[in-house]
C-alpha cells in the first residue's frame, strides 16, 4: 500500500509542480495501480481498495499452497542466479521470476526452497508476495474469492460539517434543508508575484479546521455594466457578500445532499466571455440542483482576461493559464470529491458560453483526460481559441498600453493591468479578445479538430444552443449586426459574404435580424453543430435548442414583452428549475447527470444525435418537441466553409 501511495504522490508532484504533461503512463505490478490513478482510470480510493483486495486474494491463495514468491534485494542478477542454482533441488526448485530493479529481483519456487533461501540470505530476502499454484482456485477446498462491494452498497458515513481534504480540514454550512455547502475552498496556491502567468501550483496545507462558509474572491475583472432596462436578460447580479475581485481567486465550492454516498458530480464552468464572472453565476450555491437530483454540485473561479490568457512574449506554453486553472480544479475534484460523498468516476462538466467553449477545450486536452466522464455544452463549440499569432498581437498591444517591458510584467500593479485590458476593449464588445491560446501543453490544436479525431472518445455529450443567440448582443450593443458584412468578407472574401447574406436574408427579410442570425450562427450555432458532429462518431451525443420565449420583459425595449431565447438565458433555469420549457430542461439535465441520458419523464422520446438525421429536442413553452436538422438550409450554407474565428468588433493594434 505504501508503494501505491508514494508512487501516486511522487508522480503527481512531478507532473503538477513542474507543469509536465504525460502522454503515456505505465507501471509494473503495484506501479500499474499508481499509473492507473495518474492516468485517471482509477481514483486513489479505488486503487487502494483494489490493492487491498489483491493482497487478500493473494494471501488466501497461498493458504495451504506449495508455491510462493519473494523479493531478493542487494544482489545482482548473476550473483542471485549462482545462489539460487546452489540451493535449488529437483523437489524444491527456485527461479528468478522478475527483475524489478538492478539490485532487486523477484524469486519464485516452493515454500520449502524459499525457506532455505531465507536461511542463506536473511538480510536480502523479503517475503513480499505469494502466489499459490496448488490447489487451483476452482479445486475443492480452495479459498473463495473476496467479492468487492458495489458502489451503491458500500457503507459510507453521511457528510458532516467538517470534511478532511488533501490540504486539511474544512467546515461548511447548511444552505438548504438537508443540503450542505463548502464555499471558498482553495484549490491552488494564490497566483501572486512570481506565480502570476504561471500554471497553478498546489495549495499549501493548513493545520486545524479552515472555515469555508463564505465565497472566495472572483478573478480580477472589469466592472459589469448594468442592463439597459430593469428586467432585461443580462449579466448575473452577484450576491451582496461576494468579495471584490482580485488576483487571489482560485477557489472552489462544493454543495451536497447531507446523505450523499457515491453521488454523481456536476462541475460547473462559469460563463463571462473569459473576462468576467465567477463560479456563483447561474448555479448560485447549487442547492436546488443538488436537492432535486441528489447530486454533488461543484463550481469554481479561474483566472480571466489578461491574467488568465495573456501570452507572455518569450515564455513557453503561455496564454492558457485560465484553462490550466480549470484542469487543476478538475484534478482537485478527482482527488477530493469522495470525501464529500461524490463519486470521482461519475463527473459531468457543464458550461455555457465561455464555459461551454471551455468544456470543448477540456474534451480536447490530454491534460484533462480521465478527470471527467460526461460533458454538457451550452452555446459553445470547439473552435474559439487563439493561434499563437493572434495571441501575440493582443500581447503586443497590451504591453504597449502598459508602457512596460516583458520582464517588468509580474511587478505591474493589478489595477494597471486591468486598465490596460479595458483600454483595448470593454463590455460585450470585448467578449472575444481574451481566449485560450494553443499553448502546446493544455491545447495542441483547435479543439473541435481534436474532438473529431477522437480526443474525447467515450465521453457522452449533451449540446444545446439558444434560438436567437446574438439577439442579446444586438439589444445591448446596437451596432452588433452591422459588423456581419465585414466579418464575413474577411473570412470568405466578398463573394462568400454575398452568398451567405443571400441565404440569410432569404430566410429573414429584416436586414438587421438576418445579420443577427449570421452572428448567432458564426459565433455559437455552427460551432455547436460541428462539435456535436465530431463527437457523435466517438460517443453518445444528444442535441437540443432552447426557444423560450422569454416573457415579462420591458415593453419599451421588447415590444410585447416576449423575446425568443437569447444567449445564456437557459442556464439559470437548468440549475434552478421553473415552469414550462425551463422545468423540462432542469429535468433533462438532471437525468443526464445521474443516468447518462437526458430522457426525463414528461419529455418526448429523445434519440441520440447523428449526422444522418440530426435529431434535436426543441424546448419551447408552447410544446417541447423533436425536430430533425432544424434550419437545415442555414446550416448547409456553412458547409465546406472554414475560418479562423476572432473578435467580432475591430480593435486597435490589429487585434482580431
Amino acid at each position: 500500500m505504501a508503494l501505491l501511495i508514494s508512487g501516486v504522490a511522487k508522480a503527481r508532484a512531478l507532473l503538477h509542480d513542474y507543469g509536465l504533461r504525460a502522454d503515456t503512463v505505465a507501471g509494473h505490478s503495484i506501479g500499474a495501480f499508481s499509473a492507473a490513478v495518474i492516468a485517471g482510470v482509477l481514483s486513489l480510493p479505488e486503487a487502494i481498495r483494489l490493492v487491498h483486495m489483491r493482497g487478500v486474494h493473494m494471501a488466501a491463495a497461498c493458504a495451504g499452497g506449495r508455491w510462493s514468491m519473494a523479493a531478493l534485494r542487494g544482489l545482482g542478477q548473476s550473483a542471485a542466479q549462482i545462489l539460487l542454482d546452489r540451493l535449488a533441488t529437483d523437489s524444491a526448485p527456485l527461479w528468478i521470476a522478475n527483475i524489478s530493479a538492478p539490485d532487486q529481483l523477484v524469486t519464485s519456487g516452493t515454500t520449502t526452497a524459499l525457506t532455505t533461501l531465507s536461511a542463506h540470505a536473511p538480510d536480502a530476502l523479503v517475503r513480499a508476495c505469494c502466489w499459490a499454484w496448488n490447489p487451483p482456485p476452482s479445486a475443492p477446498g480452495a479459498p473463495k474469492p473476496v467479492e468487492p462491494q458495489s458502489r451503491t452498497n458500500r457503507r459510507v458515513h453521511p457528510v458532516g460539517k467538517t470534511v478532511s481534504i488533501s490540504s486539511g480540514k474544512i467546515s461548511g454550512k447548511e444552505t438548504a434543508d438537508g443540503i450542505w455547502s463548502w464555499l471558498g475552498i482553495p484549490y491552488a496556491a494564490p497566483p501572486l508575484g512570481q506565480l502570476r502567468w504561471q500554471p497553478p501550483q498546489r495549495v499549501q496545507a493548513w493545520t486545524g479546521v479552515r472555515e469555508c462558509t463564505t465565497w472566495g474572491a472572483p478573478a480580477l475583472q472589469p466592472a459589469q455594466s448594468p442592463p439597459p432596462s430593469p428586467g432585461m436578460p443580462s449579466v448575473t447580479q452577484v450576491p451582496a457578500d461576494m468579495p471584490e475581485p482580485g488576483e487571489d481567486c482560485l477557489y472552489i465550492n462544493v454543495t451536497v445532499p447531507a446523505d450523499a454516498q457515491g453521488a454523481p458530480v456536476l462541475v460547473w464552468v462559469h460563463l463571462g466571455g473569459y473576462q468576467t464572472g465567477s463560479g456563483w453565476d447561474k448555479v448560485e450555491d447549487g442547492s436546488a440542483f443538488a436537492k432535486d437530483f441528489g447530486t454533488v454540485v461543484v463550481s469554481f473561479n479561474y483566472r480571466l482576461g489578461s491574467m488568465g490568457f495573456l501570452s507572455v512574449p518569450g515564455e513557453a506554453h503561455s496564454g492558457a493559464f485560465g484553462m490550466h486553472d480549470q484542469i487543476a480544479a478538475l484534478r482537485w475534484v478527482h482527488e477530493n470529491i469522495a470525501a464529500f460523498g461524490g463519486d470521482p468516476a461519475k463527473v459531468t462538466v457543464y458550461g455555457v458560453s465561455a464555459g461551454a467553449k471551455s468544456v470543448a477545450n477540456l474534451m480536447a486536452s490530454s491534460m484533462a483526460r480521465g478527470l471527467f466522464h460526461q460533458a454538457i455544452s451550452g452555446s459553445g463549440g470547439g473552435d474559439h481559441v487563439a493561434t499563437p499569432a493572434q495571441a501575440a498581437v493582443v500581447a503586443d498591444e497590451f504591453i504597449r498600453l502598459l508602457a512596460a517591458t516583458t520582464d517588468q510584467l509580474r511587478g505591474v500593479p493589478a489595477k494597471d493591468l486591468l486598465d490596460a485590458q479595458n483600454a483595448i476593449g470593454e463590455g460585450l464588445r470585448a467578449t472575444w479578445i481574451w481566449r485560450p491560446t494553443i499553448d502546446g501543453l493544455a491545447l495542441t490544436r483547435t479543439p473541435v479538430d481534436a474532438v473529431t479525431e477522437g480526443a474525447a472518445a467515450g465521453i457522452p455529450l449533451l449540446a444545446q444552443h439558444c434560438v436567437d443567440e446574438c439577439g442579446l448582443y444586438q439589444l445591448m450593443v446596437p451596432d452588433a449586426a452591422v459588423q456581419a458584412d465585414r466579418v464575413l468578407a474577411n473570412y470568405f472574401g466578398q463573394d462568400g459574404c454575398d452568398e451567405l447574406l443571400g441565404v440569410f436574408t432569404g430566410n429573414q427579410p429584416d436586414a438587421v435580424q438576418a445579420r443577427v442570425d449570421i452572428m448567432s450562427a458564426e459565433r455559437y450555432i455552427i460551432p455547436t453543430v460541428r462539435l456535436a458532429d465530431g463527437q457523435s462518431a466517438h460517443a453518445k451525443v444528444w442535441r437540443s435548442r432552447f426557444d423560450g420565449p422569454l416573457t415579462g420583459l420591458p415593453d419599451a425595449i421588447v415590444p410585447g414583452g416576449l423575446l425568443p431565447a437569447v444567449h445564456s438565458t437557459d442556464a439559470h433555469g437548468v440549475f434552478q428549475g421553473g415552469p414550462d420549457a425551463v422545468g423540462q430542461m432542469h429535468a433533462a439535465w438532471g437525468a443526464f447527470v445521474t443516468t447518462g441520458t437526458p430522457n426525463a419523464a414528461g419529455l418526448p422520446e429523445w434519440p441520440r444525435y447523428t449526422t444522418a438525421d440530426r435529431a434535436t429536442m426543441i424546448f419551447h413553452n408552447d410544446g417541447t418537441h423533436l425536430e430533425h436538422d432544424p434550419q437545415s438550409k442555414l446550416r448547409e450554407a456553412w458547409e465546406d466553409r472554414n475560418w479562423e474565428p476572432g473578435t467580432w468588433w475591430e480593435f486597435a493594434g490589429g487585434i482580431q
